[in-house]
C-alpha cells in the first residue's frame, strides 16, 4: 500500500516537470479561476452595451435614494401632504447653518444671497442668459409648502436642474430652513 501511495506522488510530480514555462499547469478544479472578463476598452461582448452593466430592472442600489415622486414633474402636481417636512431634522442653529452653507453652494449663484433671483451668473452675456431665477421673497416660491421646494430642487423645474443626485436628502431640507429664513429677512427689509 504504501508503495502505491508512493508511485502516485511520484507520477504526479514527475508529470509536471515536462510542462515548458509560460505554459498553463494542468487544473483539476479551476472553479472559475479562468472566467472570461472585459478588458479595458474592450468590446463587450456579454451585453452588447460597450460599458457598465445595466442592474436588473426593478433593483435598487444600497447607497440610492428611493425618491417616491419621481415620476411627477411638476411640484403642483405634488399629492396634498405627501412630502412633509421630517420631524427628525429640528430647527437649530447647525442645521440653519448647513442650510445656508449648502445653498451657497448650490443655489447661490443664480438665486443670489438674499434668495431674490438675482444670483451673480444670471443676466446679459456673458453670463447665462436664463430669465431671472425664482424670487423667494414673492409668489409663486412664498406659497409653496417644504414638499414642494424639496421636490424642485430634487426633481427641478423650469430652467433650474435637477440636484437629487448632488444633494443629500437631508441637505435639501436644511437648505429649506435657510430659504424659510431668507423669506422672513424678506419681510423684515423689503427691497
Amino acid at each position: 500500500m504504501k508503495y502505491k501511495i508512493f508511485l502516485t506522488l511520484l507520477l504526479f510530480s514527475l508529470s509536471s516537470c515536462g510542462i515548458p514555462r509560460g505554459f498553463p499547469a494542468l487544473q483539476f478544479f479551476p472553479d472559475m479561476y479562468d472566467s472570461p472578463a472585459v478588458e479595458a476598452q474592450e468590446e463587450d461582448v456579454f451585453g452588447g452595451t460597450g460599458g457598465p452593466r445595466n442592474p436588473p430592472v426593478g433593483a435598487i442600489s444600497i447607497d440610492e435614494e428611493v425618491y417616491e415622486y419621481a415620476s411627477i414633474r411638476a411640484f403642483q402636481d405634488l399629492p396634498s401632504g405627501g412630502l412633509t417636512f421630517p420631524s427628525e431634522i429640528k430647527k437649530t442653529k447647525e442645521n440653519y447653518a448647513r442650510g445656508e452653507e449648502r445653498y451657497h453652494i448650490y443655489c447661490y449663484p443664480c438665486h443670489g444671497a438674499q434668495g431674490r433671483g438675482n444670483g451673480p451668473v444670471i443676466g446679459n452675456p456673458p453670463r447665462i442668459a436664463y430669465t431671472p431665477a425664482m424670487d423667494f421673497s414673492k409668489s409663486p416660491a412664498k406659497e409653496m409648502t417644504d414638499g414642494q421646494i424639496y421636490h424642485t430642487i430634487t426633481m427641478g423645474a423650469g430652467q433650474m436642474p435637477a440636484y437629487g443626485s448632488q444633494i443629500s436628502p437631508e441637505d435639501r431640507w436644511k437648505i429649506i430652513l435657510y430659504v424659510r429664513k431668507l423669506q422672513e429677512l424678506a419681510l423684515k427689509t423689503p427691497n
